[in-house]
C-alpha cells in the first residue's frame, strides 16, 4: 500500500516517527511530506532512513516537476499531526504548499489526525471546519483527552501511533471497492511426480500470489489462499500438490467466490504413468512419456460465466502476443504478463492486459508494490462490474 504521510509543525510531530515505523513494520510503502514548520520538530534524515525514501520538504514554489500529482497517486493520505492551521487551509481549499496540493489533487481517502490545545480544538471555527470536512468525505481521527504540551488538560492530544495506523487501515478497507469481495488467490508451484523422489515442477517462489493475497486482505476482501510448493512457509491457506488437486479445489470453491486470481505456476505436463519405485539409471537412457494437464482456467470460465478471472502468463519470447492469445482463449477479464527472467525473484516487471486489448507496461518493482498495482486494476474492473449489476 502506498501511503503519503503529511507531517506539520506541531510538538506532536515526533509521534509521526512512530506512525511511520508502525506502517513499515507492516510492509507499507510510505512517502513523508513535511511542511516547512515541521522540520523544526522532526529530523528529515530520520524520516528518510526509516521510510527508505527521500523526504519531500522543499517549498512547493521551488519545484519544477509535478511531484504533487505523482504523490497524489496513492492509496491514502494521512496528515499526522494535523494542526489548526493545516485543517483551516484544507477546509478553505488553499493549496499553497506541497502537502496541501497533494491533498487537493488526490482522489483517494484523506485522514486527518488533529493535535492542538483543547481551546483551539473546541474553537467554533475549528468545529465547523471538522464538520465540513467530514461532510466532504474526509476522515478525522478524534484527538484524545489528556494533558497537552502546553500543560492544559482536555481534548487535543494526538492518539497513540498504533491507534492512528489501525484507523487508517479501517478507512482503506471501507473505501475499497474490494471490501467484502470474496477472492480466491492461487500461488506457488505444482509438482507432478515421476517416481517417489523425482518430479516435474518450476522455479515459482509463491511470493507474487502471497503478496496479492495479503494486499487483498488489507483492502477488506475475504481471501482464500490456495498454495502449492513455495520457497518460504506460508501461514494458513489450502495446500495442494499437483494440477489435479488444484483443479478440484478451484471447481469446488468457485461458487462461493467472486474473483479468482490465478498466480500459481501450474505444470503444463505430467508423466503419463508414475512409477511406484525409484527409476534406476541404465545405459540405454530413459524415455519419459508426458501428457498435458487440464486447462484449469478454461474449465473455470465454462463453470463460472459470471466470475471475474485473472490469469498470469510467463513467456521467454513474444510475451504480449502470447498473453493476448491466452486472454482471449480463456475468456479472462485481465491477464498479467511476465518475462521468464522474473520467475523466482523478489522483484518483477510486467504488463497488464485488459479485455479490450489495452496494454499497460510496468518497470521493475518489488512484488509487494506489484500486488498493489495489480489489485488497483482488479478493483477498477470489479467496481465497473458491480455498477453494471446494480443498474
Amino acid at each position: 500500500m502506498k501511503i503519503v504521510l503529511g507531517i506539520t509543525g506541531s510538538i506532536a510531530a515526533y509521534k509521526a516517527i512512530y506512525v511511520l515505523r508502525e506502517f513499515k513494520k507492516r510492509g507499507e510503502d510510505v512517502y513523508c511530506v513535511l511542511t516547512p514548520e515541521a522540520k523544526h520538530f522532526v529530523s528529515p534524515l530520520t524520516l528518510s532512513v526509516l521510510s527508505e525514501h527521500k523526504i519531500f520538504d522543499e517549498p512547493f514554489a521551488t519545484r519544477e516537476d509535478a511531484i504533487h500529482i505523482s504523490l497524489a497517486n496513492n492509496d491514502v493520505v494521512l496528515v499526522a499531526p494535523a494542526t489548526y492551521n493545516i485543517i483551516g487551509k484544507i477546509t478553505a481549499g488553499i493549496a499553497d504548499d506541497l502537502l496541501t496540493s497533494i491533498v487537493a489533487a488526490t482522489t483517494n481517502p484523506v485522514v486527518l489526525a488533529p493535535a492542538m490545545n483543547p481551546n483551539m480544538w473546541y474553537n467554533p471555527i475549528m468545529q465547523n471546519n471538522i464538520k465540513e470536512l467530514r461532510e466532504l468525505g474526509y476522515f478525522i481521527v478524534e484527538p484524545e483527552e489528556g494533558e497537552t504540551a502546553c500543560g492544559d488538560k482536555g481534548r487535543g492530544r494526538l492518539p497513540e501511533p498504533h491507534e492512528i495506523v489501525d484507523y487508517v487501515y479501517n478507512v482503506v478497507r471501507e473505501s475499497s471497492s474490494l471490501c467484502g469481495a470474496k477472492i480466491l488467490v492461487t500461488t506457488g508451484r505444482t509438482e507432478e511426480y515421476i517416481d517417489p523422489v523425482r518430479l516435474i515442477t518450476n522455479r515459482s517462489s509463491g511470493l507474487m500470489g502471497y503478496e496479492i493475497a495479503e494486499e487483498a486482505k488489507r483492502r477488506g476482501a475475504s481471501v482464500t489462499l490456495v498454495k502449492g510448493a513455495t520457497d518460504f512457509p506460508l501461514p494458513g491457506g489450502v495446500r495442494i500438490h499437483n494440477a489435479r488437486e488444484l483443479k478440484e479445489i478451484l471447481l469446488n470453491s468457485l461458487d462461493v467466490n467472486d474473483i479468482v486470481i490465478m498466480a500459481a505456476a501450474v505444470s503444463d505436463f505430467r508423466p503419463r504413468a508414475v512409477s511406484d519405485s525409484k527409476i534406476k539409471r541404465n545405459r540405454q537412457g530413459l524415455t519419459l512419456e508426458l501428457e498435458a494437464t487440464d486447462d484449469i482456467l478454461v474449465e473455470l470460465r465454462e463453470r463460472g460465466e459470471d466470475k471475474m478471472l485473472v490469469g498470469f502468463c510467463v513467456e521467454s519470447e513474444n510475451l504480449i502476443e502470447k498473453a493476448k492469445k491466452k486472454l482471449s482463449k480463456k475468456s479472462l477479464d485481465m491477464i498479467v504478463a511476465n518475462p521468464t527472467s522474473v520467475v523466482g525473484s523478489k522483484n518483477t516487471k510486467f504488463s497488464i492486459i485488459g479485455k479490450n486489448g489495452n496494454v499497460q507496461d510496468y518497470s521493475e518493482m518489488s512484488k509487494r508494490e506489484a500486488a498493489g498495482v495489480i489489485l488497483d486494476e482488479v478493483s477498477s474492473l470489479w467496481e465497473k462490474r458491480r455498477g453494471k449489476g446494480e443498474e
